[in-house]
């Protein structure tokens, strides 16, 4: 079934939940998930950090706004798309086919698990230097966009 948590003012904790679908956001504070499967899994806040781990589900989505949006040790069987306004977004040993980054005035930073050349990439960043170049021909889609602020992307395998 589907699984349901929103809060305003207070922290939202899930760890170890199984479910059809996941839906969770808090507004001035965090949103902490550790080991999550779901077909969909979608998290929304506003001034508080978003920090997700060991996720596995079919589309991931996790916004937030002012504070840190972080992703690691998971697998997204289609996509995971973070956004983030005025703070930092990281993703670190993170698969996934199509794989959308965007934040302004902060730094986007991390490794994704798997080569450079299994992807076609488009990252764009203004006031900020970029580890990533333009390519084409590659299966995935890894689109990275950053305003005011640098983009340190690696990847796990040449």
């Amino acid at each position: 079934g589907e699984m349901e948590a929103y809060s305003s003012n207070g922290a939202i904790a899930l760890e170890r939940v199984t479910a059809a679908s996941i839906h969770t956001g808090t507004s001035n504070s965090a949103v902490d998930g550790n080991t999550l499967a779901a077909g969909e899994i979608t998290v929304s806040n506003s001034n508080g950090y978003i920090f997700l781990s060991g996720i596995s589900a079919d589309i991931l989505a996790a916004s937030t706004s002012n504070s840190s949006n972080q992703l690691e040790d998971s697998s997204l069987a289609n996509s995971v798309t973070l956004t983030n306004s005025n703070g930092y977004l990281g993703i670190d040993r993170v698969k996934a086919p199509n794989i959308d980054l965007s934040t302004s005035n902060s730094k986007i930073s991390g490794v994704i698990d798997g080569s450079q050349r299994d992807y076609s990439i488009q990252a764009k960043t203004s006031n900020g230097d970029s580890s990533l170049m333009n390519t084409t021909g590659g299966e995935k889609s890894l689109k990275v966009n950053n305003s005011n602020g640098d983009i340190d992307i690696n990847f796990s395998q040449p």
